[in-house]
């Protein structure tokens, strides 16, 4: 059966309750967890190409509601690195972001495995 719920609070079990805009807006709104350009699990997200090294173009299912959302980045291989936007290269846009994986050495490199998480209201 399919349906509609509305409510401005949601409650637990111990009574405490929060505003369904809080939940709403709290969660992630896309997700990618890759190694490289295969992805390994996702939500919201129907591709990652890589058009240079280090750099990663991740399209979303769903558009987000605007370009103004929030990314958290992580990348893993034998060396340390940093996930960031690649403002440099690509500007965001609702329905894409670029991001880019820098090591120790301030280049960007590809990465065995790197997440990448969006939040937007």
């Amino acid at each position: 059966m399919a349906g509609t719920i509305v409510s401005d609070t949601i409650q637990n079990g111990a009574g405490a309750s929060t505003s369904t805009t809080n939940v709403i807006s709290g969660c992630a709104k896309a997700w990618i967890v890759h190694n490289g350009t295969s992805v390994l699990s996702s939500y919201n997200v129907s591709s990652i190409t890589n058009p240079s090294s280090g750099r990663y173009l991740i399209s979303f299912t769903t558009a987000m509601p605007t370009a103004n959302y929030v990314t958290q980045i992580s990348g893993a291989d034998n060396s340390s690195y940093v996930g960031t936007l690649d403002n440099n290269t690509f500007t965001p846009t609702a329905s894409q972001v670029q991001v880019a994986y820098i090591n120790t050495s301030i280049v960007a490199t590809n990465v065995d495995r790197g997440s990448v998480t969006i939040f937007s209201n």
